[in-house]
């Protein structure tokens, strides 16, 4: 081989990996990774997993990083705490491990994490211990103040973190990287398939705190939700009201740092449930 040979394979190799390393952001089908967050106790009803591989995980209105549909990423609790509010119980508070792995057989995601119990924090007043700057829900009687809200709010971002985690190992792997990523609460049922429209490199797309679907150049501050709004000595919201004010704040930051649209919004409600414990549908 020439020297002129050698010195134009490396070059093409050099372009091919790093291309590899680029969004893919002019292909006919968006790379995506789906992550789904939070307590598993709905995940394994077979409403909420059977509609999730049927519209979502079957279909090409995406593909993965090395096939033709959506990457599943998963970061779940098989514990919760027993309250859907300060002062409503939960039916079903826990799953068991060997539950999940089932399902996860089923669904065969690119990699899943199944924490300890409830997750790392605690729903008592312990949990307060953890926040980083002392000052922060301490006044008043804010939804946010009660500490076993602060425990389960808390406990769901590490899951964020932990997903996002998951992607970002899988695109190291491949030498790859996503367009989007969709981070969604373990309890949706899925009614019709995913809308293709909510794939986009310039706009965020929040329906409310039950998913997002954001450009992958975005995706970080969701994976920091807990760092930035509670293991911070700076959170952007010290007394949030809710934990939707703080997936608020933060998608409303990343947009403006990145120049995307941000949209938080029922219009696709049609498309989704939240199943509840008790069995019930619920749509907002």
């Amino acid at each position: 081989m020439t020297g002129y040979s050698v010195v134009l394979c490396i070059v093409i190799a050099w372009s091919a990996g790093a291309l590899r390393l680029q969004p893919n952001e002019h292909t006919d089908s968006p790379k995506l990774a789906i992550c789904i967050v939070g307590a598993a106790r709905m995940l394994v009803n077979e409403k909420v997993h059977y509609s999730l591989e049927r519209h979502l995980l079957s279909t090409q209105f995406a593909s993965g990083l090395l096939k033709a549909t959506p990457d599943l990423f998963v970061s779940v609790h098989p514990g919760d705490s027993n309250r859907v509010k300060p002062d409503h119980l939960h039916t079903a508070m826990s799953v068991s491990v060997s539950s999940i792995r089932d399902v996860m057989r089923m669904l065969t995601p690119v990699n899943y994490t199944i924490e300890d119990g409830a997750g790392p924090y605690p729903f008592d007043a312990n949990v307060r211990k953890f926040i980083r700057k002392k000052t922060c829900y301490t006044r008043g009687k804010r939804y946010m103040n009660n500490d076993d809200i602060l425990g389960r709010t808390m406990n769901k971002y590490h899951s964020y973190k932990s997903c996002h985690n998951l992607v970002v190992k899988h695109e190291e792997d491949t030498l790859l990287r996503y367009d989007n990523v969709m981070f969604s609460r373990p309890d949706i049922v899925w009614r019709l398939n995913f809308p293709r429209q909510l794939l986009s490199s310039s706009k965020m797309t929040f329906g409310y705190d039950w998913y997002q679907v954001v450009p992958r150049n975005t995706s970080e501050y969701l994976g920091n939700l807990l760092d930035e709004h509670f293991l911070s000595d700076n959170p952007p919201a010290c007394n949030a009201k809710d934990p939707e004010v703080l997936v608020w704040k933060t998608g409303k930051r990343a947009a403006r740092k990145h120049g995307v649209k941000f949209t938080w919004t029922w219009a696709y409600h049609d498309y989704v449930n939240v199943l509840r414990p008790d069995g019930r549908l619920f749509n907002r």
